[in-house]
């Protein structure tokens, strides 16, 4: 499996490596030293390699290839479970995944060949069906979108095993796909329509119609670098980032035509690059390069090249697997030889909009950040009469002219650089026209009412009845 040529491969790098780094801390200058990570990392099993968290964000499982266990931690603490700390599972535990029901989690061991099958409302293995038998040397499992399949990458034997959820239970129909040559990770297109299968063995990627559960018929492979390893698909489907390994970038594969993206079709990145994930809401993806600096390379998606502010973020050693939380407040990242968690605080701007503003009332509107510990308008202006709180983001006040201002709040805070958005705020008159108006309410015009000025009157007309000139 892909674990033991990188292991033998770091550890040659190791002592070069401690020996520029003892140099480099002497040459090291103040402003350039890492901070420390506002989270401690999570001490584990032995080993550790993977990560997935369930859909409500509730609990994340760690896989312990050393120990033949998984790891729960408790998300809302950052700390094992108190009541579950761990669970046992097959021999040599290598991935997990989480079916989007939230109802299972699947745990490939590459020992025994089996697929672990955990109950998460109890955090312990499924009474009716503990595990399923699948390929030789199963390494990497990924659920459907719907969740009526998982797919299971096989290292040993090149190819995907296909589980019915609804029987935990290969597939009837189709129980198994052949694939490439030692196929490590693999995930499914957000759409559901595509599953990529990163083939260690020949530098492909395969290409799944899930549809069918079978190699697609008009793009059956894509080449990519050699040794790919991770494989992730953008939010919004249009991409996907596939590592390689031995060169040490990342394939852009553009979706829509099963190719590489002909703008960018490779990310230069760290080195020996095994796992890649992107934020939930699109912006970032994260790749873990390990060998002589065990960091995060942080891509800035919209680009396509290392963000311009914060490029690495730096982790524990032999960062293996990685992840999101669904509200992409952390991200996870497993280190394999320390035997711990390192959480990442990630600073972020939602999407929700400020609202219209009136002339004269009350505005209130809270910039949708996470993890963020200030906040500042970088560039533009806020309307006459609101200010930002430069310590919870809140915009607020009494709107003194209409119009419309943009301006950019820039977010600072978590373990990753600041973030920016830009706003506009419409600030609309006090009324939207004004001058007089005299509108009946009784017939015969015994009142009425008079806008002046953007203020309402209520009158009341006294009538004479006029007399004859004989009277």
């Amino acid at each position: 499996m892909p674990t033991s040529p990188t292991r033998s491969r770091r550890a040659i790098l190791a002592v070069i490596g401690g020996l520029l780094l003892a140099i480099g801390g002497l040459l090291l200058s103040p402003s350039a030293a890492t901070a420390a990570p506002l989270v401690s990392p999570i001490a584990v099993g032995s080993e550790p390699v993977n990560v997935a968290f369930s859909p409500d964000g509730t609990y994340a499982y760690v896989t312990n290839y050393g120990d033949g266990t998984v790891s729960v931690i408790d998300v809302t603490t950052n700390s094992l479970d108190p009541t579950t700390p761990s669970i046992t599972v097959g021999t040599g535990p290598e991935d997990v995944a989480v079916s989007p029901d939230g109802k299972y989690a699947y745990v490939t061991n590459y020992g025994d060949d089996t697929v672990s099958v955990i109950d998460v409302a109890t955090n312990s293995l499924d009474s009716t069906t503990p595990s399923i038998t699948v390929g030789t040397g199963p390494g990497y499992v990924a659920f459907s979108p719907d969740g009526t399949y998982a797919y299971v990458t096989n290292y040993g034997d090149g190819t995907v095993s296909v589980i019915d959820v609804a029987t935990n239970s290969l597939d009837s129909t189709t129980p198994v796909i052949t694939v490439g040559t030692a196929p490590a990770n693999l995930a499914f297109s957000p759409n559901g329509r595509y599953a990529y299968v990163a083939n260690t063995g020949d530098g492909t990627v395969s290409v799944i119609d899930a549809a069918t559960n079978s190699i697609d018929a008009t793009t059956p492979t894509i080449t990519v670098g050699p040794n790919p390893r991770g494989v992730a698909f953008s939010p919004n489907g249009k991409y996907a980032y596939v590592d390689s390994f031995v060169d040490s970038y990342v394939n852009v594969i553009d979706v829509a035509t099963n190719s590489l993206d002909p703008t960018t079709p490779t990310i230069a990145v760290g080195s020996d690059p095994e796992a890649v994930a992107f934020s939930p809401n699109g912006t970032y993806a994260y790749i873990l390069a390990g060998s002589g600096g065990d960091t995060v390379e942080v891509i800035d998606v919209a680009t396509d090249s290392l963000d311009a502010t914060a490029p690495t973020i730096t982790v524990g050693e032999l960062p293996r697997g990685v992840a999101f939380s669904p509200d992409g407040k952390y991200a996870y990242v497993v280190n394999q030889d320390d035997g711990n968690v390192s959480v990442i605080s990630v600073t972020s701007i939602g999407s929700a909009l400020p609202p219209t503003g009136k002339v004269r009332s009350t505005y209130a509107f809270t910039v949708p950040a996470t993890n963020g510990v200030s906040f500042a308008v970088t560039s533009g202006s806020l309307p006459p009469g609101l200010t930002l709180d430069p310590t919870t983001g809140f915009i607020g006040g009494t709107p003194t002219a209409a119009g419309s201002s943009t301006f950019a709040v820039t977010v600072t805070g978590g373990d990753t650089g600041p973030v920016s958005r830009s706003y506009t705020i419409t600030v609309t008159p006090l009324l939207a026209t004004t001058g007089v108006a005299i509108s009946p309410l009784l017939v015969g015009g015994g009142a009425g009412t008079i806008v002046l000025g953007g203020v309402l009157f209520l009158l009341a007309i006294r009538r004479r009845k006029l007399q004859s000139s004989g009277e």
